[in-house]
């Protein structure tokens, strides 16, 4: 659509619209299939995390925390799986036709190889958070 417009301004102005809903539909999508669920896995995680701490039980942290990575290392492979064997449908739910459905789909397979990591980084950065939070609690009360 942008290559079939009469000047240069109405082609970037057409291109950037157009990369803007890709990139939306591209964020809602992968909020819903893999972000939402870890991020609410890894909010459930903290409190039973930082009571077991409080508990001195350090069992019970590294068995949270190995069960919590599998977890989110799983719900983020499932959305890449989803996102590589799918992506038409997926953007479909969205009405994208045309070129619009092409970049989308390129766009998707591209971006879900994020997934792979972002399990494991998101549960891992809460659980650094909470032990350095809770390391300077203990040196300000010695």
């Amino acid at each position: 659509m942008a290559m079939r417009s009469a000047s240069f301004p109405s082609q970037l102005i057409c291109a950037g619209i157009s990369a803007m809903l890709i990139f939306q539909t591209i964020e809602n999508i992968g909020m819903c299939t893999g972000l939402m669920p870890v991020i609410g896995l890894n909010n459930g995680m903290v409190p039973i995390i930082a009571f077991n701490y409080g508990a001195q039980n350090k069992e019970r942290i590294m068995k949270t925390i190995r069960l919590s990575v599998i977890s989110a290392v799983c719900i983020m492979l499932a959305g890449f799986a989803v996102f590589q064997i799918a992506p038409g449908i997926l953007m479909s739910l969205f009405k994208a036709k045309g070129e619009m459905l092409d970049i989308g789909i390129q766009a998707l397979k591209v971006i879900s190889y994020c997934f792979i990591f972002a399990g494991y980084s998101i549960v891992i950065a809460s659980n650094m958070k909470i032990f350095i939070f809770s390391f300077n609690l203990t040196n300000q009360h010695s």
